[in-house]
């Protein structure tokens, strides 16, 4: 019984992050050709503002499970590099509300193709059903644990 919970290559947990840094570790590497250098959870950011600009820190931080010094780090370091900015809510100064700006909006088109790309390398052997049972089961584990947090 202590084998099976100390064997790291059996853990669904270990399994899980070790590929998903991998997968981050090979975004920020394709990035990097075209001149882009960020820690892949900047990235995160800028894509649940491409998807719905005008978010509050809260509400990236809740979306992208990260702790809301990580993400106030990272929202400065994007304001630094002029892809975003932080706007008073126009109901509640004390929220901020993050805006792409023009650069930030238009590195959507210039680093896509990079995502395009991970997402074959990922997928390569993989069949629609093992990819939509590993996603199912993923979002299975997520959700039993969520609300116990």
């Amino acid at each position: 019984m202590k084998k099976d919970i100390v064997n790291l290559e059996e853990s669904i947990g270990y399994l899980s992050s070790r590929a998903s840094r991998v997968m981050g570790k090979y975004l920020s590497s394709q990035f990097k050709t075209t001149g882009f250098e960020m820690p892949i959870e900047h990235w995160a950011i800028l894509v649940v503002l491409w998807k719905e600009d005008g978010r509050t820190q809260k509400q990236i931080s809740d979306h992208v499970f990260k702790d809301k010094g990580t993400i106030t780090r990272g929202i400065s370091l994007l304001e630094v590099n002029n892809l975003v900015v932080r706007v008073p809510d126009q109901e509640d100064k004390r929220i901020k509300r993050i805006y792409l700006t023009h650069k930030g909006k238009t590195m959507f088109t210039k680093l896509s193709p990079h995502v395009k790309c991970l997402k074959e390398e990922v997928l390569k052997d993989i069949s629609e059903d093992d990819l939509k049972v590993c996603k199912q089961v993923l979002r299975k584990i997520y959700n039993n644990l969520i609300g116990k947090l």
